[in-house]
């Protein structure tokens, strides 16, 4: 009898375990359901403050910007891609647009170094992008520019010393009786035509100089004349600035003048002024071409 009711009261316990078990269960379970919750509210919560980053719609208002001339926006813009894409596309795009800034000619920092070290990271970074090729284009055009620009600076410094040796051969030729006059003439004509161009007046020093190629005498040098009104329209500093007559000028010294001393120096100021004139007419082709992309844009949201 003992041990039947021993039996009757483990039977008893273990019927009783099997009842409170699993509402301890379903007390344990409930915190961690709550908490659950929470977090998914919270993931749901940062989302609607933090949205998708968007890179196209980033690089398509850095194009925006930078047909507008606000290059500095446009560079952030085309940064956040980078920042977002790392080595992954579309950072070759964001890459070639940083070149493209950065190589523009009314760009207030331009700078064709910088502008080369992004389209060289297009290169090596992205070697199967789309824009490798333009991308090369453009690195050896800057560098080509650059090498002409430094021949540039070195031609003035020697410009300044054969101006030097002019005013001596005028002093010479001054000595001598025949076309005295003139000479002087000439020389007055030359002395104010460097000291306009030196104040930055350079229609006055143009008239100077169209007044030496009027004078009369053969040994007017009316080679300088032409060379200094090459270098006035060639000055990056003058409002009236214009590629195309410099080089009319320097191509006419080497025609009319062919055995002329300054003939080398025109011949590299016609190739430098070629180069840039490409240069500038593909930054305008290439803002046709942004332009046209964004009427399409346009035209496809209506």
């Amino acid at each position: 009898m003992g041990r039947k009711r021993a039996r009757a009261r483990q039977f008893i316990y273990f019927f009783t375990a099997c009842l409170i078990l699993p509402y301890l269960f379903s007390c344990a379970v409930e915190p961690r359901r709550v908490a659950s919750q929470k977090e998914v509210a919270n993931v749901a919560f940062q989302e609607e403050q933090e949205p998708e980053f968007m890179p196209w719609e980033s690089l398509q208002r850095a194009r925006s910007l930078f047909l507008q001339g606000n290059y500095e926006a446009s560079v952030e813009e085309n940064q956040k891609v980078l920042a977002w894409a790392g080595r992954a596309s579309p950072a070759d795009r964001a890459l070639f647009n940083m070149g493209l800034i950065y190589a523009h000619g009314t760009n207030a920092k331009r700078d064709p170094e910088v502008a080369i070290t992004y389209f060289r990271r297009v290169l090596e970074e992205f070697p199967q992008s789309p824009l490798v090729e333009e991308s090369k284009i453009w690195s050896t055009l800057l560098k080509k520019n650059q090498e002409l620009t430094n021949d540039v600076v070195e031609l003035t410094h020697e410009n300044v010393a054969l101006q030097q040796e002019n005013m001596k051969l005028s002093q010479t030729v001054e000595k001598t009786k025949e076309g005295e006059n003139a000479v002087q003439t000439v020389r007055d004509h030359f002395q104010r035509a460097k000291r306009y161009f030196d104040q930055g007046n350079y229609e006055a020093s143009l008239e100077e100089n169209q007044k030496i190629l009027s004078a009369s005498g053969k040994n007017i040098p009316r080679d300088r004349a032409l060379y200094q009104m090459g270098l006035i329209y060639a000055q990056g500093g003058n409002p009236k600035r214009d590629m195309e007559k410099a080089v009319s000028f320097f191509q006419r010294l080497l025609k009319e003048y062919p055995q002329s001393p300054l003939g080398d120096e025109a011949k590299t100021w016609i190739a430098a002024l070629h180069e840039n004139i490409k240069l500038n007419q593909m930054i305008e082709k290439s803002k046709e071409v942004d332009i046209a992309i964004e009427e399409k844009k346009r035209e496809k949201g209506r």
